[in-house]
């Protein structure tokens, strides 16, 4: 038998207006991973219009599997669970976006399409995945925790092609951030961002070979690791403002090979052992 959930998806699906499940007993909340299926691209994805699916409150115990799907419509969850993760490998849809969400299952899109952008603002995810996929506006990563598997990154975005900007607003990322290869059009802007795990361990931010078309903004931003950006090629200036980076040895910064066509600048940097590597590098250093 249905939920009560589940009868107003396949209902309201139509309307384009917010169905908020949240008010109902915890029971009937749930929503089978089959039926968010089914409205995403099955025989109820019809009556669904171009403001896509806007959904509140639910639980979903499966893994949703949308991989490969090409879904015409955004969707926008908030204040859902899904415990089984979502697959959204090789998927084409306009935008995704996850408000105060946790998706314990991780959320895999490699090499998605979304025409406009992925945002999360607060929430967990267990991981993070978006190597090869190709996002013609922003990537927009508010207040969320990212935790990663053991050994395994929290983001893994290798690869990935942005049109806009990446923008990690205070994001917690238990695990690297990998963003190698990465060809990002505007800005990385890093405000606020907590990144890696234990003090000094390894690397936290990876950005080799990425190519940044705007600048690199670390403002207030901790990591515990290596920012590090081998090779790298950023349009704009580096802005390191009142961080606290550890990395790996001692150096906060490795920046070796890169091409940084403005400035580097450190303003209010903290006391302590933070060294920078930045060989053949940026036009300028300010302190």
């Amino acid at each position: 038998m249905a939920t009560q959930a589940e009868r107003r998806l396949l209902d309201e699906a139509g309307s384009g207006e917010l169905i908020d499940v949240s008010g109902l007993p915890p029971d009937e909340r749930a929503v089978a991973a089959t039926v968010l299926r089914d409205v995403c691209v099955g025989r109820s994805a019809g009556s669904v219009p171009a403001q896509g699916i806007f959904l509140r409150g639910a639980i979903i115990d499966e893994p949703v599997d949308l991989r490969w799907c090409e879904i015409p419509f955004p969707l926008w969850f908030a204040d859902t669970m899904f415990r089984g993760g979502i697959g959204l490998v090789a998927a084409k849809t306009p935008s995704v976006a996850f408000v105060e969400c946790v998706v314990l299952g991780g959320l895999d899109a490699q090499r998605a399409e979304l025409s406009y952008g992925l945002t999360t603002r607060g929430g967990v995810l267990t991981r993070l995945q978006l190597g090869g996929a190709v996002i013609g506006g922003d990537l927009e990563l508010h207040e969320t925790t990212i935790t990663s598997p053991p050994g395994g990154p929290a983001l893994f975005a290798t690869s990935v092609e942005v049109g806009g900007s990446v923008r990690l607003t205070r994001v917690h990322a238990v695990g690297v951030v990998d963003l190698a290869a990465a060809r990002i059009g505007s800005h990385l802007e890093c405000p606020g961002v907590e990144l890696g795990g234990q003090r000094g361990a390894g690397v936290a931010l990876n950005l080799d070979k990425a190519e940044i078309g705007g600048s690199l903004l670390l403002e207030r931003a901790t990591a515990r690791g290596q920012i590090r950006g081998r090779g790298c090629s950023i349009g704009g200036s580096v802005l390191w403002e009142g961080c606290d980076l550890v990395g790996a040895d001692g150096v906060a910064l490795w920046f070796d090979g890169a091409d940084i066509d403005g400035n580097l600048a450190i303003v209010h940097a903290p006391s302590g052992p933070h060294r920078i590597f930045v060989d053949r590098t940026s036009r300028a250093l300010s302190a």
